[in-house]
């Protein structure tokens, strides 16, 4: 794995968007349920994107750069300013209330660190 220090525009559009429209198997879904509108999803994992290129957290597979992994551990949490400003980003996006209860799920629904980092 090679570590990404930096994305284009296209390639952030990419990855939201691959997520976005993610063929689950069945039994399985996305996060796409929380949202009421794909739009916003779309806006969420953009926000998650450049958080975790901030972190340093995003790498890739090759150097032509065919796809990209964010890598979380429990001994390497997230840093306060990448943090902020993923938490900052998905105000904007969902709204506080809407922030409020897409957390409180979270929590309920133990989704992972990606959904909410704690």
């Amino acid at each position: 794995m090679i570590p990404v220090k930096s994305m284009t525009e296209e390639e952030i559009d990419g990855v939201a968007e691959a997520f976005a429209d993610y063929s689950y198997t069945d039994g399985e879904h996305g996060l796409i349920y929380l949202f009421s509108k794909r739009e916003i999803l779309i806006v969420y994992l953009k926000v998650m994107v450049r958080a975790g290129l901030k972190a340093g957290m995003i790498y890739t597979n090759g150097p032509n750069r065919e796809g990209f992994i964010i890598i979380t551990a429990t001994t390497k949490p997230m840093p306060l300013g990448p943090m902020l400003m993923m938490f900052r980003g998905m105000i904007r996006a969902l709204g506080l209330k809407g922030f409020q209860n897409f957390t409180k799920h979270c929590q309920y629904a133990k989704v992972g660190r990606w959904c909410l980092p704690l």
